[in-house]
């Protein structure tokens, strides 16, 4: 089973916005260097003192921005095999691999869905990046191997 990020309609102007402004950034860093190519021309030492920040922070926000663009590709939780894999967000951030059996309880606080395993770690699962109709799957195919609280009764 699969369930997709839910589908935030801000996620891609989000997400386009930053490209557009780096875009923007970038413009404006060369409209600088030919501004000033008589200094550039004589040293290229001080042409980097322009672009370094700009290359810092497209390698930072580029990957953010592939993030909210494919938003709604992206699995944000995997069940197969008895094995619940769960993405966070980024585009390069690993997933969370949680075996069903280490699985002890599971309890609903505000807009989580908290996960505890048997070694006492608790791993969240935000329910607003879920459809309503995936994360009731989700409840259904868990409710076979725990038992799921909707309140402190099971804690």
């Amino acid at each position: 089973m699969k369930l997709k990020y839910k589908a935030h309609p801000k996620a891609k102007i989000v997400g386009y916005s930053i490209l557009l402004s780096i875009f923007i950034s970038f413009l404006l860093i060369l409209y600088f260097v030919f501004s000033f190519w008589d200094v550039f021309s004589h040293t290229y030492f001080l042409f980097l003192i322009p672009l370094l920040p700009f290359i810092i922070f497209s390698l930072l926000f580029i990957p953010k921005t592939l993030f909210f663009i494919k938003l709604n590709s992206i699995d944000y939780l995997r069940l197969e095999n008895n094995i619940l894999t769960i993405h966070h967000q980024g585009i390069f951030s690993s997933r969370k691999v949680v075996k069903v059996e280490e699985i002890e309880k599971a309890f609903i606080i505000n807009n989580k869905f908290i996960l505890v395993t048997h070694s006492g770690k608790e791993i969240e699962i935000y329910i607003s990046n879920l459809l309503l109709k995936d994360f009731e799957k989700l409840m259904n195919e868990l409710s076979n191997f725990i038992t799921i609280s909707k309140n402190f009764d099971v804690l």
